[in-house]
């Protein structure tokens, strides 16, 4: 009840999960194919392959992805 003599219901919607990188392609699972949409990614040299945010696309990205995919998702 409020000061005013009305009456309401709260809701909270749960916050959204935070995005696991090693889900790379976003299916919401850990997968093998991650790993190949990650290197078909790094192949033609698209921009979100830069897994380590350094600053290009090099063979370190391909490093840092798999040792988030090998640690998976929380």
């Amino acid at each position: 009840m409020f000061s005013d003599g009305s009456e309401g219901i709260f809701t909270t919607a749960p916050a959204p999960a935070a995005h696991c990188p090693a889900d790379f392609n976003h299916s919401g699972a850990v997968t093998v194919q991650d790993i190949f949409d990650f290197l078909s990614a790094w192949f033609v040299g698209n921009p979100q392959a830069d897994f380590d945010h350094v600053g290009g696309i090099t063979v370190q990205d391909i490093f840092a992805f798999l040792s988030a995919w090998f640690i998976g998702c929380p």
